[in-house]
């Protein structure tokens, strides 16, 4: 009797299980997926990367990481690579193993060729300036670079003097027809806020290409993407990075 009683009881229990796991993973299969990460947003101080040295210089990103934070950006939103699976920490390391940082930390522009397949330096657009330019005269340009390809990291100068670089945001530059940043500043809102709006003189500007570029239609809406081929420069020029005072 006792055994029937079990065997009875088992029953009751192992179709409550079979019945409520059918519908957890019901439900599990119901839930909407996780938003993506928005890699605009990305800061130089994220523990993700902040702590990787840059070379042998003793640099890390934390402090010194304002361009690599950038470039990863435009690599990332020319669509060679997704935020899922390529970050600051990525390119750094992979800078790193192939001898693309001076040893003061600097980056080597040309050795960025084949950090990623298809991404490649281009050249200087904008040659430096002392003395800087008004971000605002040079609008049209930064419209012009981007329909011409060209995905673009500005020397830009800060409210405390010191030098600083940022990604440029192609899609939201060719819908407004203003220049739209992507920065990296620790603790500051850092996407869907124009250049000039923060930082007014920059000094200079440098160009790659590869992957996809927006493309505008005389309504100023975003219509489409252009493919561009790999262009690789042969100009091995070096710059120091913008480092964070």
């Amino acid at each position: 009797m006792k055994r029937k009683i079990f065997t009875f009881l088992f029953a009751i229990a192992a179709a409550f299980t079979l019945q409520y796991s059918t519908t957890y993973a019901a439900d599990v299969d119901a839930l909407e997926p996780l938003a993506e990460e928005d890699y605009r947003a990305w800061t130089q101080d994220d523990s993700r990367w902040g702590s990787i040295q840059m070379g042998s210089s003793g640099s890390t990103v934390k402090n010194s990481g304002c361009l690599v934070t950038s470039i990863t950006k435009l690599i990332i939103q020319s669509e060679l690579k997704n935020p899922t699976d390529y970050t600051p920490a990525t390119l750094v390391n992979w800078m790193n193993n192939n001898g693309a940082f001076t040893d003061g930390g600097g980056v080597i522009w040309s050795q960025l060729n084949g950090c990623v397949s298809g991404f490649s330096y281009y050249n200087r657009v904008l040659e430096d300036s002392e003395s800087g330019y008004d971000v605002t005269k040079y609008y049209d340009k930064f419209i012009e670079w981007i329909n011409n390809g060209y995905h673009l990291v500005v020397k830009v100068k800060r409210s405390n003097g010191s030098q600083h670089w940022v990604a440029i945001d192609e899609k939201k530059t060719l819908e407004t027809g203003v220049v739209y940043m992507m920065d990296s500043i620790p603790s500051n809102v850092n996407t869907d806020i124009t250049l000039a709006e923060r930082y007014a003189v920059m000094y200079r500007v440098e160009a790659f290409k590869g992957g996809k570029t927006p493309s505008v239609s005389g309504s100023g809406n975003v219509e489409h993407v252009h493919d561009y081929v790999r262009t690789v420069s042969e100009k091995a020029t070096e710059d120091k990075v913008g480092k964070l005072k």
